[in-house]
């Protein structure tokens, strides 16, 4: 099972969305996914940690990528409001994998309105 899905996002602020589906470190998830596929980016890269953080204002990490590598050196957490596309697309792209929501540390009442396509 992979444990990164990317999305790349034409017309925004970043380069792509990066979604960890596990519970683990999501910056060694990350790590492990560049050194087995190559990753290469420009501008920054957007990281959902939900399933590792939690909903909370740790979810969102900003990373900038420089000469086409992740600088992990130089990350942010960031705050995005809940209607934002950008939130509502990573809501999007965890709801595909329902049973990696319903074995995560979300609360009964996150995973419920997740999976019902409420953003959270």
């Amino acid at each position: 099972m992979k444990n990164v899905v990317v999305e790349y996002l034409n017309g925004s602020s970043y380069f792509a969305l990066l979604t960890t589906l596990s519970s683990n470190s999501p910056i060694d998830l990350i790590r492990d996914f560049v050194g087995e596929n190559g990753f290469k980016c420009s501008g920054k890269i957007i990281v959902d940690s939900i399933l590792h953080s939690g909903n909370n204002s740790d979810r969102f990490i900003e990373i900038p990528c420089e000469n086409g590598e992740i600088n992990f050196n130089s990350l942010n957490f960031v705050q995005i409001e809940r209607k934002n596309d950008l939130r509502i697309k990573a809501n999007n792209t965890l709801r595909q994998y329902p049973n990696i929501i319903n074995n995560s540390i979300l609360n009964n009442s996150q995973k419920k309105l997740l999976l019902h396509g409420i953003s959270i």
